[in-house]
């Protein structure tokens, strides 16, 4: 699902996603959403992270985006794609994957990840 909402914000679904800490020439630390996004078929990189609920695997930035998580952390080609074109255009001096910070794999059971497939599943259809 992709729309546009108020301000030009997006309620987008995000698969083989990652998050990443950078730091940026001026020195400022912010959190980003890398991954690739369903509907249009393209990678993304987000604005600074503003919340995350694991709950609903549902990500807000401070642009006013929402990102829906969905499935497992991982990488695509348009992804990383995406990624590296965002860290050129923002001096991006430093970085570090802080994934399993939002998401750590061999942390949750396969009882506990189908749980959270289906919470994010409903809260989409709920959109």
């Amino acid at each position: 699902m992709s729309t546009t909402g108020i301000y030009g914000a997006y309620h987008l679904t995000i698969r083989r996603w990652k998050v990443v800490e950078v730091e940026l020439k001026t020195g400022e630390v912010s959190r980003h959403l890398c991954g690739h996004e369903v509907s249009q078929d393209v990678g993304r990189a987000s604005s600074p992270i503003k919340s995350f609920d694991r709950e609903t695997m549902m990500l807000t930035t401070q642009s006013g985006s929402r990102y829906q998580l969905h499935g497992l952390p991982g990488t695509s080609k348009s992804a990383d794609k995406a990624w590296y074109n965002w860290c050129k255009n923002n001096n991006v001096i430093k970085e570090l994957d802080v994934t399993h910070e939002y998401l750590d794999v061999s942390q949750v059971s396969t009882v506990g990840f189908e749980k959270l497939v289906r919470n994010s599943a409903r809260k989409e259809a709920e959109q």
